[in-house]
């Protein structure tokens, strides 16, 4: 089992510092090639979708012609738009290790504004036994 304790940090979200996987993802341009995309992403369980970044991203993707799905959702906020795109998480870090054996295919769901935070939800982490102790800062997977 993996096990992560110096990597949770605070959010404007949550009460309690939450933690943080760095990811790898692409999504493929209309003449095929990649584009590359590593961040910081916190752990929400309560988000069950793969990848929440913000709006930007979606518009810079649709600014290279990758095309997506434009729907309004609900939030805890009111109603927003979400742009969805199909894309391939190819890394996931822990403890400086990827932990991905192989892609995985993912959706990318942008919205909110630029100050929102990066997520990454219940079905990203499917293929693993995930334990969070927030109390104690522990992330452990496996």
């Amino acid at each position: 089992m993996s096990q992560v304790s110096d990597s949770f940090q605070p959010t404007s979200f949550s009460p309690t510092p939450l933690p943080i996987l760095k990811i790898k993802f692409n999504v493929q341009r209309p003449n095929g090639a990649l584009f590359e995309i590593m961040e910081e992403f916190y752990v929400d369980t309560g988000f069950t979708g793969d990848l929440k970044l913000p709006q930007s991203l979606g518009s810079r993707l649709k600014g290279m012609g990758i095309g997506g799905i434009t729907e309004l959702v609900t939030v805890a906020n009111g109603i927003t738009k979400n742009e969805i795109f199909q894309a391939e998480i190819t890394e996931i870090v822990l403890n400086n290790t990827n932990i991905l054996t192989g892609s995985q295919p993912c959706t990318i769901s942008c919205m909110g504004g630029n100050n929102t935070a990066n997520l990454v939800g219940l079905n990203a982490l499917r293929n693993w036994k995930i334990c969070m102790d927030l109390p104690q800062q522990i992330l452990s997977i496996e």
